[in-house]
C-alpha cells in the first residue's frame, strides 16, 4: 500500500511534485529505538546505483490502527538523531504525539538528487 498523500506532501514540500519511481533505489538496513511514550529515533540506509551521493531526502511513515505518522526529514549530518555524519545512515529522533505502544508499519521514502523516488515496502516495527 503507498500512501500517495504522504509522497506528494514530501515531494512536493521539496518542489519534485510528480517525479518518477526509482528502480536504481532500494532501502537497505533500518532500526527504531526508544520508545511511544519518550520519542522514537528512526534510521534507514538507502542504496542507489550511483552512490550515497545521489541521495538527497530520506523520510519516514509510521502507521498503526491509531493513525498515520508522516515524519520530517531524515539527515546524514550527525545531528537530531544521526549518530555519525556522512556514513550513509539517515536517521531522525521525534516525539510521536498520542502514540500508543505496539506493533507499527514503518515505510521509508527516498529521493535522489533527479527527482526520482523510491517507497520502501512496508516493515513491521513494534514500539515500547
Amino acid at each position: 500500500m503507498t500512501n500517495l498523500g504522504f509522497s506528494a506532501l514530501i515531494l512536493g514540500a521539496f518542489g519534485l511534485a510528480g517525479a518518477a519511481m526509482a528502480q536504481d533505489m532500494a532501502v537497505g538496513d533500518t532500526a527504531v529505538s526508544g520508545s511511544a511514550a519518550g520519542g522514537v529515533t528512526l534510521s534507514a540506509a538507502p542504496l542507489h546505483a550511483m552512490g550515497p551521493e545521489a541521495i538527497s531526502l530520506v523520510a519516514f511513515e509510521l502507521t498503526n490502527a491509531s493513525g498515520t505518522w508522516s515524519l520530517p526529514p531524515a539527515n546524514d549530518g550527525g545531528t537530531q538523531g544521526d549518530a555519525i555524519a556522512g556514513d550513509g545512515v539517515w536517521s531522525m529522533s521525534t516525539v510521536l504525539p498520542n502514540a500508543d505502544p505496539g506493533a507499527y508499519e514503518m515505510k521509508v521514502y527516498v529521493v535522489d538528487t533527479t527527482g526520482s523516488e523510491f517507497v520502501s515496502d512496508p516493515v513491521d516495527v513494534t514500539l515500547n
